[in-house]
């Protein structure tokens, strides 16, 4: 049984080029999906393409927001008694191309990426809010997470399909624009017998290239802002990754496949720069008249500042970019409707993101595929998503996919959504 069989089936490739938002996190998940029989063969041209992913879990700004009075309770996020942690991601083209034969093929291409994520544990959430009035909050640790990086792959990659599936690689050069990472970030904070002294002890590590720049605490610059479009120069940053992906024919009717994606590694060394604090320090409290009236030679910035004690060092360093896993299964139902079955991952700064979608795809003519998802993200079940793609004008195919449409004039409010749009042309023999 042939699923999908389109005149031209080329319809994959720009599947693969815009589904990169959907949280796989990868443009590799409907090459392997999608693709049958080589009987397709020739030149493809990747139009460019992007893509805009956010996952949140825990909870969302929008629960912390009173719609009636237009007012933020920082006592609602203590109230959710659950850790935040969220990742946005967008991922565009500038092109590619691709050559198939009867049975390989051989894809150049480029992509930008821009990631973030943030993790706050709900042990900081409550002492941020609670303070220390209560014995749970008395000792506590402060440990938020904090990636960010923006970078460039220029891919090479090769692939084989046979009867029985395909199987296949990619080798990326990755040009990083700008970074920055909490590799240790925890404020260890304990309460004294004198209620209002507190000590604390810092371990903080924190790496940066091209976006902070610290000499003092009152001489903090940010310097980001590096527009994706002009990354830094081809020797600063700079590292490899590998991506490696198959599919396997179990019958007629059902495929498995899989996907590891961004395993790699990158050295940072424009404008980097590690700044660490692993002293000790104590608060004793502030009294409110000197805070008030400064009749003393007293500044309650000066106390803040001087719980800080952080030490710069100007050099380069390496960092891993973030492992995504991809995998699933296909049962086709008829010659043109397919059930889909998978799990998306992305493993960045020691969090685990996860989301499991089922799919069905039908199609409606040999030119017009529509898909129709829900994905089981975060706290929330129900996450709509729709797709198509589009075979135009015999040899152009465009690619359309989001998730809670709906929901983007709330988006503050969204534990998940994503939108991609692709494009590819195909030039034959």
């Amino acid at each position: 049984m042939k699923l999908f069989k389109l005149n031209l089936s080329l319809v994959f490739v720009s599947l693969s080029l815009s589904l990169s938002g959907q949280f796989t996190l990868t443009n590799l998940k409907n090459q392997i999906i999608s693709m049958e029989e080589y009987d397709t063969q020739g030149w493809m041209i990747h139009l460019p393409s992007v893509s805009v992913a956010l996952l949140s879990s825990g909870y969302t700004y929008g629960d912390l927001y009173t719609a009636e009075t237009k007012t933020l309770s920082l006592q609602r996020a203590a109230d959710q008694n659950s850790d935040l942690n969220i990742l946005a991601n967008a991922r565009g083209s500038y092109g590619g191309i691709e050559r198939r034969k009867e049975n390989w093929g051989l894809t150049v291409n480029h992509e930008w990426t821009a990631d973030i994520s943030v993790g706050v544990p709900d042990e900081s959430v409550q002492f941020i809010v609670q303070g220390n009035v209560n014995d749970d909050t008395r000792n506590t640790t402060i440990s938020p997470s904090v990636t960010y990086q923006k970078m460039h792959r220029f891919s090479l990659g090769g692939y084989y399909a046979g009867h029985n599936g395909i199987i296949g690689a990619k080798l990326h050069y990755l040009n990083g624009v700008e970074s920055l990472y909490t590799k240790e970030l925890s404020i260890e904070v304990n309460a004294q017998e004198d209620f209002f002294a507190l000590e604390f002890r810092k371990n903080i590590n924190i790496l940066s290239s091209g976006v902070l720049n610290y000499n003092s605490i009152e001489d903090i610059t940010y310097i980001g802002g590096n527009k994706v479009f002009t990354a830094s120069p081809i020797t600063s940053n700079s590292g490899f990754g590998l991506s490696i992906y198959g599919k396997a024919n179990l019958g007629d009717n059902l495929k498995v496949y899989g996907i590891v994606d961004d395993i790699g590694i990158i050295k940072w060394s424009r404008q980097a720069a590690t700044y660490t604090d692993q002293s000790n320090s104590s608060f004793d409290g502030i009294d409110i008249r000197d805070a008030y009236f400064n009749d003393q030679e007293y500044s309650l910035k000066d106390t803040l500042y001087s719980l800080l004690s952080i030490d710069k060092d100007v050099a380069p360093f390496t960092s891993t970019i973030g492992i995504s896993l991809f995998t699933g299964l296909q049962y086709a139902v008829s010659d043109r409707l397919s059930i889909e079955a998978n799990y998306h991952g992305r493993a960045i700064n020691s969090k685990l993101f996860s989301i499991v979608d089922l799919t069905g795809r039908y199609a409606l003519t040999d030119g017009i595929v529509l898909a129709l998802s829900n994905k089981f993200a975060a706290k929330k079940l129900v996450n709509i998503g729709l797709g198509a793609n589009f075979l135009i004008v015999r040899r152009l195919s465009l690619v359309l996919n989001t998730t809670n449409p709906w929901a983007l004039r709330k988006y503050y409010d969204m534990n998940y959504g994503d939108f991609s749009i692709g494009m590819s042309y195909w030039l034959g023999d």
